[in-house]
């Protein structure tokens, strides 16, 4: 049975990913817990960190938006909560091994929903 408080931290981080100062820290204070039992439990309950998971998110809806739309990757790295473009280029390759301009042109040759990954959390 997953906590409550990772249930609700995985709402809010699925609602809010693009949020500025998402941070465990901050999360924590809303069940007033430490960030510290916070990010155990998270893990223990999803298999990813905190951060991995906002990371998780923030990719999942880049790799949309660069599917679905003529948006620049600058404009999808805001958008995402990135206010770094280099960052954004960074972690994108990170989680995907290729960088957002070879995702944009690898995506337009796939069927429509062949580029979508399962939440972690769904599984």
């Amino acid at each position: 049975m997953i906590d409550w408080r990772v249930r609700a931290t995985v709402s809010l981080l699925n609602e809010r990913w693009a949020a500025k100062g998402l941070r465990l820290s901050s999360v924590s204070q809303r069940f007033g817990v430490s960030p510290r039992y916070l990010g155990k439990i998270f893990k223990a309950n999803t298999g990813m960190s905190f951060h991995q998971y906002l990371r998780w998110v923030r990719m999942d809806v880049a790799c949309k938006f660069l599917s679905d739309s003529s948006r620049s990757v600058e404009e999808v790295a805001r958008r995402v909560g990135y206010d770094d473009v280099s960052n954004f280029l960074r972690a994108f390759r990170s989680a995907l091994g290729i960088t957002p301009y070879q995702y944009r042109q690898a995506s337009a040759s796939l069927p429509h929903d062949a580029g979508r990954r399962e939440h972690p959390a769904a599984r």
